[in-house]
C-alpha cells in the first residue's frame, strides 16, 4: 500500500501517524513494522521516530498471513456497488487479518462473499479502507477499486470524512452537549494505553450529545473532529462518564448490584459520511444498533426510546 502525507500533516512520529491513520493496528505493530524494514517513507526504510512532513511517499507492507482464504461469515451489508461494500461489523471481529485472527477476519468474511470474482480474475482485490477495534460494531468502508480506495483513504487523511458513534456511558451527565478538548497521547506507564496529556500528545476534539437516560447508564452520540486512537473512550472516561465494559478506560460490565451489562465496550460506528468517488457525490451510511447494545438500552431505557431514536441501517445519496 502506497500514499501521500498531506499538507496538513508534520512534525507527527511516524508510528504515531500509522496508528492512527489505521485504527485497530497497535502502535507497537506499527514499530515492529518499520524496525523489520516493512514501512518505507520515499522508498527508504527509516525509524519509528521519524516526523513525517508533507509530500512524503508511505509505502507500507502489512502482513498477508493467508488474507486470501475465505472465511463463512453471516454479513450484515448496508450498501454495496461495483467499487465499495459497507458493512455493520459485528462486535469481536477484526476487519483485517491479525495476530492470532490470520483467517477469520471481517477481510477473510469478504473474500467469502467474493471467492467467484476472486477465481475468475486473479487481479480482483478486497481493499482496506479505515478499521475499527475488535471490539467496536458499525459502520467499515471496504473497496474492490484501487483508485476508489485511494480516494476515500485521501478524504480521511484530510478529514473530509464526518463520522458519530453511539456509546452506552455510566451514570447520568449533568448536560445534554457538551465539547471536549483534550490533548491525546501514549500513556506514560501503559503503551497499549491512551491518555490524556500523554506521552507525543496531540489535539483531540469531540463532541458530545444526550440521547436517553437511562437506570445508572446514558445513551449519548459522539461527533468526531480528530480521529485519534480511542479517542471517543478516553475523553468520555476523562469527564468522569466512560464506555460501559469499557475496562481499559474505567468502565464496568458490571454495576454495583452485580447486575451485568455487556460483555465488551459499549461502542458503536453509527454514520459514516463521505464522497463516493464511483458515484460522484457524497453518501451517508448507517449502521443499525447491534443487538448486545439493543438489549442493554431496552432494559434500562426501554424499547420506545429506541423506536424514537431510527436506529437501523440505511443510506442516503446527498
Amino acid at each position: 500500500m502506497q500514499f501521500e502525507i498531506q499538507r496538513r500533516i508534520t512534525g507527527v512520529r511516524l508510528d504515531a501517524y500509522l496508528a492512527e491513520r489505521f485504527q485497530g493496528y497497535s502502535r507497537t505493530f506499527f514499530r515492529d513494522l518499520i524496525r523489520r524494514g516493512k514501512v518505507l517513507v520515499n522508498r527508504l526504510p527509516t525509524r519509528a521516530s521519524h516526523k513525517v512532513g508533507p509530500g512524503e511517499q508511505i509505502t507500507l507492507f502489512l502482513p498477508r498471513g493467508a488474507t486470501r482464504d475465505p472465511f463463512a461469515l453471516d454479513l450484515d451489508v448496508i450498501y454495496e456497488d461495483r467499487s465499495i461494500i459497507v458493512l455493520n461489523k459485528p462486535p469481536g471481529v477484526v476487519v483485517h487479518p491479525a495476530r492470532g485472527h490470520m483467517h477469520d477476519s471481517l477481510l477473510n468474511a469478504l473474500y467469502h462473499r467474493y471467492r467467484e470474482e476472486m477465481e475468475a480474475d486473479e487481479a480482483f482485490q478486497v481493499l482496506t479502507i479505515h478499521r475499527l477495534d475488535i471490539d467496536t460494531s458499525g459502520a467499515i468502508i471496504y473497496s474492490t477499486d484501487a483508485a476508489v480506495q485511494y480516494r476515500i483513504q485521501q478524504e480521511f487523511e484530510t478529514r473530509g470524512v464526518q463520522k458519530t458513534y453511539l456509546a452506552v456511558v455510566h451514570g447520568s451527565p449533568g448536560w445534554e452537549e457538551t465539547t471536549v478538548k483534550a490533548a491525546l497521547g501514549t500513556d506514560l506507564e501503559d503503551r497499549k494505553k491512551v491518555s490524556v496529556d500523554g506521552w507525543d500528545s496531540r489535539p483531540a476534539h469531540t463532541d458530545f450529545q444526550v440521547l436517553a437516560r437511562g437506570d445508572f447508564v446514558t445513551l449519548v452520540r459522539a461527533f468526531l473532529h480528530t480521529g485519534r486512537s480511542h479517542q471517543i473512550r478516553v475523553h468520555l472516561s476523562h469527564i468522569g462518564h466512560p464506555v460501559a465494559a469499557d475496562e481499559m478506560y474505567g468502565g464496568r460490565q458490571e454495576l454495583g448490584t452485580g447486575e451485568h451489562l455487556i460483555k465488551r465496550q459499549a461502542l458503536h460506528s453509527e454514520k459514516i459520511q463521505f464522497f463516493h468517488p464511483g458515484l460522484g457525490k457524497r453518501m451517508e451510511v448507517r449502521a443499525g444498533l447491534p443487538e448486545d447494545m439493543r438489549r442493554l438500552l431496552e432494559r434500562k431505557t426501554g424499547a420506545g426510546v429506541l423506536e424514537q431514536l431510527h436506529l437501523d441501517n440505511g443510506y442516503r445519496l446527498m
